[in-house]
């Protein structure tokens, strides 16, 4: 997902922040601009989160429903099977083995089907659900803290403006002492540090996932998991395909 936020604006407003003065018209005119596009742009990191947030919950209610069917169908299968070794057993070479297989293929197929249902969920989609999730907060913590800021450099500033008579009044040395201020720069600094936090928070989950599928490669993948990635292969392919066709 993708924000319409100007790349250097966390530079710029990093800037305006530490400088705690009154603005130009141009750089008054350039933070109303940034809040409301940051403004806009929070609103739909957020509606982004709650759609991310409402995927985890449905794929682990789809775990559960799967699971709950796994249980019988697994029952159901060893069951037949037993059933059928038994018969071979006490029939000897007059047994039907086919007819046997016959029986018992559709509920093996069954349970295999499931559990590579059960697999596309723990091992690729749960944790790309998980993952956005993760991202979509880094997302609402950056652009909270972005208009944190430029509210108060904003504030600053029409302080800065209403206080400038006062300020030649007094020959230029006033001391002023704005709760607001404060109050408004606190809120933004804590919105920084959880930006932070955040980010780490994305780079932890992404590294111990990368180890764990390190791991599980050398193990072995399930079906699951390589048809996956060979349909975001083709997918990818696809993609790149277009764009290179786009451009010429």
């Amino acid at each position: 997902m993708s924000y319409n936020i100007d790349p250097e604006g966390e530079a710029y407003t990093a800037f305006l922040f530490s400088q705690a003065r009154e603005l130009t018209d141009d750089e008054r005119a350039d933070s109303q601009r940034m809040e409301a596009e940051g403004k806009l742009a929070l609103s739909e990191a957020e509606k982004y989160a709650e759609d991310c947030g409402a995927e985890e919950v449905n794929l682990a209610r789809t775990w559960d429903e799967v699971t709950a069917e796994l249980n019988p169908a697994m029952e159901a299968f060893e069951t037949a099977l037993f059933d059928g070794l038994r018969e071979k057993i006490a029939l000897g070479p007059a047994c039907d083995d086919s007819a046997i297989a016959a029986r018992i293929r559709p509920l093996k197929d069954r349970v295999t089907f499931q559990q590579e249902v059960l697999n596309l969920l723990d091992f690729v989609l749960s944790p790309q659900a998980h993952e956005h999730t993760l991202k979509a907060n880094v997302h609402i913590w950056e652009f909270r803290h972005l208009v944190a800021s430029l509210v108060a450099i904003l504030h600053h500033d029409k302080q800065a403006r209403l206080l400038a008579p006062v300020m030649e009044l007094e020959g230029g040395h006033a001391a002023v002492f704005g709760a607001k201020s404060a109050e408004l720069r606190a809120e933004a600094a804590e919105f920084l540090r959880r930006w932070r936090q955040s980010e780490n928070e994305l780079l932890a989950y992404q590294n111990a996932q990368a180890a764990r599928q390190s791991a599980r490669m050398a193990g072995g993948l399930t079906r699951a998991e390589v048809v996956a990635g060979a349909v975001a292969g083709r997918n990818a392919l696809s993609r790149s395909t277009e764009i290179e066709g786009d451009t010429k």
